[in-house]
């Protein structure tokens, strides 16, 4: 039981340290990463509709063709579960900053710099 004390006082503190550096980046910080934020950046967006859509397209590819040609197969499996997690992944944290939820923010999201 104490254990789990520590660490919710461990988590408190951290999303209060963590809400005071944000405080202290201004106004580009808010422009892009608050929660509930209007419009996600459109780099991070076109990047993971692209790599969801390559994944999902691989994923599909890949048990079709197990038949003709194992490795081939094999191979799309593996690019697709590679190329899907975190495209999934970026579409699931912009969809809950979206809808306003608590612990999200476009912050998690990498920065793209092509």
């Amino acid at each position: 039981m104490l254990r789990s004390l520590v660490g919710s006082e461990m988590c408190i503190r951290d999303s209060s340290s963590s809400e005071r550096a944000a405080a202290s980046l201004g106004s580009e910080y808010e422009t892009y990463h608050h929660r509930g934020a209007r419009w996600p950046p459109l780099r991070q967006v076109l990047l993971s509709l692209f790599l969801l859509g390559i994944g999902t397209t691989f994923l599909i590819a890949g048990p079709l063709s197990l038949n003709s040609d194992y490795d081939r197969g094999v191979a799309f499996i593996v690019l697709g579960v590679v190329a899907f997690l975190p495209g999934s992944f970026s579409m699931f944290v912009m969809v809950q900053v979206q809808r306003g939820m608590r612990g999200y923010s476009y912050a998690q999201l990498p920065d793209v710099h092509f």
